[in-house]
């Protein structure tokens, strides 16, 4: 059980407890007691940061945050899964465009002159683009829509992204890893049958195919398929791509399994947690060959000229480094209309910045993880949280003005 903790600044005092976790594994956090000094007495204070106290708990992640006319107290921070691999870009879409949630922001892949993909992409909700909702809850998502006359000789560019991982395994390309991807495709069956996912061999190279693709192949039902490249489609018979339905596909790559055989490697699909199949051997098989990948892949992109892009719908995409196991692609379950969790990598830290009146809250998911909201109230006796409204990525600003203002990161 951790003791009571005392953080002053200036005349402003924070007095925090935290409970000691329950046989229940649930931990519970009560302010003490505020003594809140008035404003002109703490005004010269507002450059001043506190270290955090932590708690740990299974499953409650907790950071509270004190905040008047420009001053935050930080206290009570906790770490859920500190050993989990890091993740290095996330795109969610939810400012409408490709801007990343964490890593490089997405380009399109149009070389200069071209605007073929920015012309056959859109943003919007599953409501204004008249599609299922994800997991019966609303969701901002990218579209592209299939090109039938994509530049010529090559096909559709796709979009250019950085995963933000660096060589591994010993090579000079990145050898293990993991792609996640929720999205729907509602025909599978347009063009060829065939649905490129991501071009990360030679990716500038049309001459080369597409790496990873879905076949309508039906072997689940009408409009069904799966996944994989070389001809291998089939997977163990479990579960299979579903047109018109939301998905969580994970793509779990490790090209270094045996260190003794250069020609050794596996890639392990999974489909909202549950296996799809695993492929040993392909085209280009092994270390640092075809499907160990370069710095920029390009996603929804295709080379000989065959047109394998249909019209997809993305709400998230993420690329983490490790080849994931099966329990923890199990844990991760089915597509979600919050997107694909990242998970915390340490102690979740409340950022601020004062310009004039106006002071910006934010914290780095990179460490904190996802899943955290913001919220504040106007008093502690008794204290009513509500969300903070305006947040985008991780980061809202507020007006400053008179009298007091709290505020906490609340998990879940």
């Amino acid at each position: 059980m951790k003791t009571n903790s005392l953080i002053t600044l200036a005349t402003a005092t924070l007095c925090l407890t935290r409970a000691a976790l329950s046989s229940r594994g649930r931990a519970e956090s009560k302010f003490l007691s505020v003594i809140l000094p008035e404003p002109r007495s703490v005004e010269k204070a507002n450059s001043y940061q506190f270290m955090q106290k932590h708690i740990r708990s299974n499953c409650h992640r907790f950071v509270a945050a004190v905040f008047l006319t420009g001053i935050i107290v930080m206290a009570s921070a906790g770490i859920a899964n500190a050993t989990a691999y890091k993740v290095t870009g996330q795109w969610d879409f939810n400012q409408g465009d490709l801007r990343a949630t964490l890593g490089t922001d997405m380009q399109y892949g149009d070389l200069p002159g071209e605007t073929a993909m920015k012309d056959h992409t859109s943003f919007g909700t599953t409501t204004s683009f008249g599609i299922p909702d994800i997991g019966g809850q609303p969701a901002k998502v990218m579209k592209y829509t299939r090109d039938e006359n994509p530049p010529l000789p090559i096909g559709p560019r796709g979009y250019l992204c950085s995963h933000g991982m660096a060589p591994n395994g010993g090579g000079t390309n990145v050898n293990q890893f993991t792609m996640i991807l929720d999205f729907m495709i509602p025909d599978l069956h347009q063009g060829d049958n065939y649905n490129t996912v991501v071009k990360w061999e030679a990716v500038d190279d049309w001459n080369i195919d597409g790496s990873i693709s879905i076949k309508a192949n039906d072997i689940g039902g009408t409009n069904t398929g799966g996944i994989g490249i070389s001809g291998q489609y089939t997977g163990d018979g479990n579960t299979w791509i579903i047109g018109g339905q939301w998905q969580r596909l994970i793509v779990a790559v490790d090209m270094v399994v045996d260190t003794n055989d250069p020609a050794d490697g596996t890639i392990t699909y999974y489909l909202d947690g549950v296996r799809f199949g695993q492929m040993t051997t392909g085209e280009r098989w092994g270390f640092d060959r075809r499907h160990a990948i370069p710095p920029v892949v390009r996603m929804y992109a295709d080379g000989e000229g065959d047109n394998e892009v249909n019209t997809v719908y993305v709400n998230s995409l993420q690329f983490r480094e490790g080849t994931m196991s099966p329990e923890e692609a199990l844990s991760l379950g089915a597509a979600s209309a919050r997107g694909i969790p990242i998970p915390s990598t340490g102690n979740p830290t409340l950022a601020f910045n004062r310009n004039g009146t106006t002071l910006t809250i934010s914290w780095n998911v990179a460490v904190a993880g996802s899943g955290f909201n913001l919220e504040s109230t106007d008093s502690l006796f008794p204290p009513i949280w509500t969300p903070v409204p305006n947040v985008m990525n991780n980061s809202v600003g507020v007006t400053i003005g008179a009298g007091s203002k709290f505020f906490r990161l609340k998990y879940p």
